[in-house]
């Protein structure tokens, strides 16, 4: 039997690469663990407490948004949830968001988001302060992030 979890937890990790465009090589990859903050708690909270069906009309978490080191927006990217899976302890998932563009910029903090939003105090549900990471004309930015929800088994 599984031991009772006290508390709610979301936790995971986020992968950052940068992959050269012409050898489609990772020329650099970061990872950073998962932060769920007072945005995403309120969202998930009401999910949990708004009855019934609480999923209809709210829509995936699949726009990562980009600031730089002074939290000013740079741009989203829309990334793909792979397949929901559960392990008998807890339910996990991962999305893939890459940016093949030839703009330039250094992101440092990454916020995970039902739409873009270009204001980072009120934006996201996860959210992650990163060592920064320099995207060149000739580099993709591929952010993976992986979602678990662990749980208590029913006996």
């Amino acid at each position: 039997m599984n031991k009772p979890i006290d508390t709610i937890k979301l936790i995971g990790e986020i992968t950052v690469e940068l992959i050269d465009k012409k050898t489609k090589k990772v020329v650099l990859r970061k990872k950073f663990k998962n932060a769920l903050i007072d945005n995403g708690a309120f969202y998930i909270m009401t999910l949990i407490d708004s009855g019934g069906d609480a999923l209809s009309g709210h829509p995936a978490w699949k726009v990562v948004n980009l600031f730089d080191s002074n939290k000013a927006f740079i741009k989203s990217i829309t990334g793909s949830w792979g397949t929901k899976t559960d392990t008998g302890s807890e339910y996990k998932n991962t999305l893939e968001a890459e940016d093949t563009s030839s703009d330039e910029y250094t992101v440092e903090y990454l916020e995970l988001d039902e739409a873009e939003c270009t204001d980072y105090v009120s934006c996201g549900r996860l959210a992650q302060h990163i060592t920064p990471v320099q995207k060149t004309a000739d580099k993709i930015l591929k952010v993976t992030w992986t979602v678990r929800v662990p749980y208590y088994a029913r006996p």
